[in-house]
């Protein structure tokens, strides 16, 4: 078994088509670590009221990496003055650029009476130094949206479903599956591909977790990642950021093993509902409606995936199902609090259904193999 699943992962990383898309790959994760310096995100415009037009000239000579002042009560974010100060925004904002404004807004009273100059005046800097500015967010609240957990769960799911069911189609058409069998059993063959499977998620993982590494000590080397950290906290809520460094490495580990058990339970039914075909003409016709039924699935999931959504009896129901529990699990993890043994629960569940597939598909693949070989 050891040679045959060394041959096919040989032959498999190091064709053509695979050598191109992970060159491919490393220039798109190139790009995705240096695209501050490709992208530039657009300034935060903050609408001054007419409250405040005594300070208009000096919010406005303020200069600001990312935030700007206009003259004008009207637009997504406004500054006004009612017995304190007020922002008030169609949108989160965040904390950074409450702090900028926070700072400027006592940098221009300070300097008002700094012109006076006499002790009164002092006492005067001194309060205004504790100004607080309290923020009123008009943005109603959506929830979280695990889409990044959505996206690379279908990913994988249209990339490597059908990927070791084409490699025995494949075999088959060259009739090499024959010469192949002279050598092993079809239970070592059946268990060869499986592990082919598994081996090959876990390499094409390493290695873009190796290109990701080599990017990020480039980036590391050039400015300390400042410029992208910069770039991210400004197009991306604060919540997000917060949330993807709190993941702990326990949680993304359970997350990895469900993704990989649900995915792996798919190739394997695939693998043994096509040993049976000979050409792939034949399998294209059975496969397309499965693509098409995964897309559907993953555009409801970005439409309705909210962590209301995923907190509802059906979502936690799902959550426990074999090969299902690798979204909705996952999700919910990522928007809600779910405790240790229902993610033990779920991961043993899926566990037990890849082994079943594997225990009962065994004879079933056998057969279908023997009779090709009869014909």
């Amino acid at each position: 078994m050891k040679e045959l699943v060394l041959f096919s992962l040989n032959k498999r990383f190091r064709n053509r088509m695979t050598v191109i898309m992970n060159l491919l790959l490393m220039v798109i994760l190139g790009f995705a670590v240096h695209v501050d310096r490709f992208m530039t995100a657009e300034d935060t415009i903050i609408h001054l009221d007419h409250s405040v037009s005594r300070y208009h000239q000096q919010f406005l000579i303020l200069n600001h990496n990312g935030l700007r002042y206009e003259a004008g009560g009207e637009g997504e974010i406004v500054l006004y003055y009612d017995d304190g100060w007020f922002i008030r925004s169609d949108r989160k904002l965040d904390e950074r650029i409450i702090e900028e404004i926070r700072s400027d807004i006592v940098r221009i009273i300070t300097g008002e009476y700094y012109e006076k100059a006499d002790l009164k005046t002092k006492g005067y800097i001194d309060e205004y130094n504790k100004i607080i500015l309290t923020e009123i967010n008009t943005e109603e609240e959506e929830g979280k949206q695990p889409w990044i957990i959505i996206s690379v769960v279908y990913f994988l799911i249209l990339s490597y479903s059908n990927l070791i069911a084409n490699e025995v189609v494949y075999e088959k058409a060259t009739n090499t599956l024959g010469l192949i069998l002279t050598s092993v059993s079809e239970k070592t063959h059946f268990l060869s591909k499986i592990m082919i499977a598994y081996l090959s998620l876990f390499v094409q993982g390493a290695v873009v977790m190796l290109m990701m590494t080599f990017w990020l000590i480039v980036r590391y080397l050039e400015d300390r990642l400042q410029g992208l950290l910069t770039f991210l906290v400004r197009i991306m809520p604060a919540e997000t950021v917060s949330s993807v460094m709190e993941t702990g490495s326990g949680r993304l580990l359970i997350i990895i093993l469900l993704i990989m058990t649900g995915v792996l339970s798919i190739q394997t039914l695939m693998l043994i509902f096509f040993s049976g075909f000979t050409n792939s003409d034949d399998t294209g016709t059975y496969q397309g409606p499965f693509y098409l039924a995964a897309v559907a699935g993953y555009y409801f999931l970005l439409i309705k995936g909210t962590a209301e959504f995923f907190s509802t009896p059906v979502s936690v129901i799902l959550s426990f199902v074999p090969v299902l529990s690798m979204i909705f699990m996952p999700c919910r993890m990522s928007v809600g609090d779910v405790s240790w043994l229902e993610v033990t629960v779920s991961l043993v569940l899926s566990v037990s259904l890849l082994a079943v597939i594997i225990c009962m598909g065994m004879p079933v693949y056998r057969k279908r193999i023997l009779n090709d070989r009869r014909k």
